[in-house]
């Protein structure tokens, strides 16, 4: 099997590695005076989703992964609006 140019996007030709993620673009926003940021993600293993983001929060100084499931899109603005539109309902609780 020829190898493809990405080692990220060519993960199957090491043993143990199911799935593939790359960062794309890491972004922040403030909500209300509280900085969020977003860190856009593409998969390689899930086509069917192929971007992400996960989220997180500054809490004393530290960056914290906020308890949620990375919100996902079939393109990549998608996804990061969706992440947006998820922090802002959040933080409108």
């Amino acid at each position: 099997m020829a190898r493809i140019t990405d080692a990220l996007a060519d993960y199957r030709i090491f043993s143990g590695i199911i799935e593939s993620w790359e960062l794309v673009r890491t972004g922040f926003i403030n909500v209300n005076g509280v900085f969020y940021r977003l860190e856009l993600l593409h998969s390689f293993s899930n086509l069917d989703t192929p971007f992400g983001v996960l989220v997180y929060t500054a809490e004393s100084g530290v960056w914290r992964r906020l308890d949620l499931a990375i919100m996902t899109g079939l393109d990549a603005d998608t996804a990061m609006r969706s992440a947006m539109e998820y922090v802002v309902t959040k933080a409108a609780a």
